[in-house]
């Protein structure tokens, strides 16, 4: 359960673990009634990507509470965006971060519990939602002035990817608009 400051009382988890969420934005939840939440939007270097493991449906006690961002270097910063692929794979925007190293990171969590972190997309401007249509991801950037854009990226595209890379492409408002602080994409059925 979530108190109104925004605590997570788990005392009676399995992991003991109690957390408290500062600022969350992003969240998502996997097939298996996971769910991932970001922690730390507007504060630097101190971002955190919780999985909260089998909620309770009467009690919303999570089984337990995994730190999925703990090996993350340098650490999240203002992480916004949480998008799930599968059960194993989470892409996370950072909004701001401390080495001016703007992007997108992908977790990828194996069998074992162990979590690899890969810096997929960086370079972006102020990187907000996140959406895929199975084969693509997609990422707003979060500016004003016409300055906002969606890019498409493959998702079997290798990670450290610019904006500028040629896997990556830029879609534009419609000739005569302009996004202005684009922050939530969607993709449907239709792609």
């Amino acid at each position: 359960t979530i108190s109104p400051a925004g605590v997570i009382v788990n005392s009676t988890a399995t992991s003991g673990k109690n957390v408290t969420l500062t600022n969350p934005v992003g969240l998502a939840t996997d097939g298996n009634s996971n769910l991932f939440v970001t922690s730390g939007f507007n504060i630097l270097g101190q971002g955190k990507l919780y999985k909260f493991t089998n909620p309770n449906l009467n009690t919303g006690v999570p089984a337990d509470i995994i730190d999925i961002s703990a090996s993350a270097q340098p650490p999240l910063s203002n992480p916004t965006s949480v998008l799930l692929i599968g059960n194993n794979t989470v892409f996370v925007s950072e909004y701001t971060t401390q080495n001016g190293n703007l992007g997108v990171r992908k977790f990828t969590i194996a069998g074992d519990g162990s979590v690899a972190v890969q810096s997929f997309l960086t370079g972006i401007d102020f990187p907000a939602g996140l959406a895929t249509d199975g084969t693509n991801l997609f990422v707003c950037r979060n500016q004003n002035n016409g300055a906002g854009a969606v890019y498409k990226i493959p998702l079997a595209a290798p990670g450290g990817l610019t904006p500028t890379s040629p896997q990556v492409v830029s879609i534009q408002a419609a000739v005569g608009d302009a996004f202005n602080f684009p922050w939530g994409v969607a993709v449907d059925a239709n792609k």
